[in-house]
């Protein structure tokens, strides 16, 4: 059924009105009137901040410790594999760190959700989170990332539900709010 512009709204037992073309639904608001955080803005944020972590990591751990990576016929051999696992188990935590550390921040942002005009803050009154709630709810993410299919719902979460988080919001009870680029 096609509803025009000027049509009246539902009654009572009728179906509701679908959302018209070129006019999506309003996304769900934090307590202070913010729209949550679209999904793609949430992954741009992790990506960056991902690489703006692992990058120094990777200059530290590679020539600065004399780790090289050979490749022969036989693969790829490791002149030291125990700092090549040091490398894998210093990067999430660093990861974890920092992201604790900007999202319990009074402005709730890593350098990634700056650039995607997204903050993390407190889902009951909108205000920031906290370092103690920031560090419990990237320790989450963590926790669910490694258990990889958990994990994988974590992540895509945020598309169906209503107000946009994932599991690791919910643990902390927290949102990732939308604050520029609204346009």
């Amino acid at each position: 059924m096609a509803w025009d512009q000027g049509a009246c709204p539902p009654g009572p037992g009728q179906p509701e009105r679908p959302a018209l073309a070129g006019h999506p639904e309003e996304p769900p608001l934090d307590p202070l009137g913010r729209p949550m955080a679209e999904w793609w803005r949430r992954a741009l944020a992790y990506l960056v901040d991902s690489v703006l972590v692992a990058v120094p990591v990777y200059l530290v751990f590679f020539p600065g410790l004399g780790l090289r990576l050979t490749t022969t016929p036989r693969g790829v051999l490791v002149n030291r594999p125990h700092l090549l696992a040091a490398f894998y188990l210093a990067s999430p935590l660093l990861l974890l760190a920092y992201l604790a550390l900007a999202d319990g921040s009074p402005s709730g942002q890593s350098l990634g959700k700056r650039l995607a005009g997204i903050a993390c803050r407190d889902a009951r009154h909108g205000g920031p989170l906290g370092y103690p709630r920031a560090f419990f709810r990237r320790l989450v993410f963590e926790a669910l990332f490694v258990l990889l299919v958990p994990g994988l719902v974590n992540v895509v979460l945020p598309l169906v539900d209503r107000r946009r988080q994932a599991l690791h919001d919910k643990a902390a009870a927290s949102v990732v709010v939308q604050v520029s680029g609204t346009g």
